[in-house]
């Protein structure tokens, strides 16, 4: 157990496990996003067309931040960009449509469908637990 001597050696101790916290929760929330990526590649293959596996490339993690009494960071897929292959749609089309099985003006992606609605709760379940193992 550490031992604090006074307010700013506490916050310091504080601030140095929520860094370490958020640290493994980054790592597990970007783990996380790539899965379900994968999971959604592992839904289906397509016939008519040959996949490019550029929806593996957008898990990004960004906004990191760490101040003297905060943390923070954003995990997303990356909707910038856009496909050169078929009817060239945009990346935040492409995202649309292979979480919610379709779009407007696109054919139904081969996959499985709901990857970032699982992927969203799950983020929320990493940061939990990354937590509980510095706090708990």
């Amino acid at each position: 157990m550490r031992v604090v001597s006074n307010d700013a050696e506490l916050e310091a101790a504080i601030m140095k496990d929520i860094s370490a916290a958020m640290d493994l929760a980054e790592k597990k929330a970007l783990a996380t996003m790539h899965k379900a990526i994968s999971d959604f590649y592992a839904g289906g293959y397509p016939s008519v067309y040959q996949r490019t596996y550029q929806l593996s490339n957008t898990p990004e993690i960004t906004d990191r931040k760490r101040t003297k009494f905060t943390a923070s960071f954003l995990a997303q897929l990356n909707d910038h960009g856009s496909y050169t292959t078929g009817s060239r749609p945009s990346m935040a089309q492409v995202l649309q449509l292979t979480n919610e099985g379709s779009a407007p003006g696109l054919r139904p992606a081969v996959g499985a469908p709901g990857y970032w609605d699982w992927a969203d709760v799950q983020i929320g379940q990493d940061f939990d637990s990354a937590m509980k193992q510095y706090f708990d």
